[in-house]
């Protein structure tokens, strides 16, 4: 799976990528919204991950913005806060982790996923 990876904590962001290209996908990470943003319009992506507290830009106002513009991508948003109250905000095809989360948990949600065509 093609993911781009947000996250504006440096040990977090490395740690998560690495997880990701160990059970086999392709990531690119960044760490603003902003910057994965551009990287989002010229990239084929199949799921976008994203912190929600950014600097500039959120994660929340990043996954709205490009969900509304791409029908075939999936989001995944990683929150400190309790994750129930951003869901009414967000498409059904992005999901939601509460931070600190399990990596067990992220493997089968990611294992649920579809690419995109």
């Amino acid at each position: 799976m093609n993911i781009i990876y947000i996250e504006d904590a440096p040990d977090v962001r490395d740690m998560v990528e690495l997880l990701l290209q160990s059970w086999g996908h392709d990531v690119r990470a960044f760490d603003s919204a902003e910057a994965g943003s551009e990287a989002l319009q010229a990239d084929n992506v199949d799921l976008l991950i994203s912190d929600l507290e950014l600097p500039g830009m959120s994660g929340l106002e990043l996954m709205r913005q490009v969900m509304a513009h791409n029908t075939q991508l999936h989001g995944l948003l990683l929150t400190g806060h309790r994750a129930e109250m951003y869901r009414p905000h967000l498409p059904e095809r992005v999901h939601i982790l509460s931070k600190p989360f399990d990596v067990d948990e992220l493997q089968k949600l990611l294992a649920g996923l579809t690419p995109a065509a």
